[in-house]
């Protein structure tokens, strides 16, 4: 059985390890993609979401109607 301090050493090692190869891949990425998105977390977030494509598509700001 692993003591708790060795168990707390292990897992900020993982923990850390973790971190930086996720860092090293996001450097190392070629490809990154800035197309706008609009995510809808619920049903009735679906009507909002075909507004705010209508506004990206026209080539508006998605700050237009305030709240930015």
């Amino acid at each position: 059985m692993l003591s708790r301090r060795r168990f707390i050493n292990t897992t900020l090692a993982a923990s850390l390890l973790a971190a930086i190869q996720a860092k090293a891949s996001l450097l190392n990425s070629s490809k990154r993609v800035t197309k706008p998105i609009v995510i809808s977390t619920w049903d009735f977030g679906v009507a909002a979401n075909a507004e705010a494509w209508k506004v990206l598509s026209s080539g508006g700001h998605r700050c237009r109607g305030g709240g930015c």
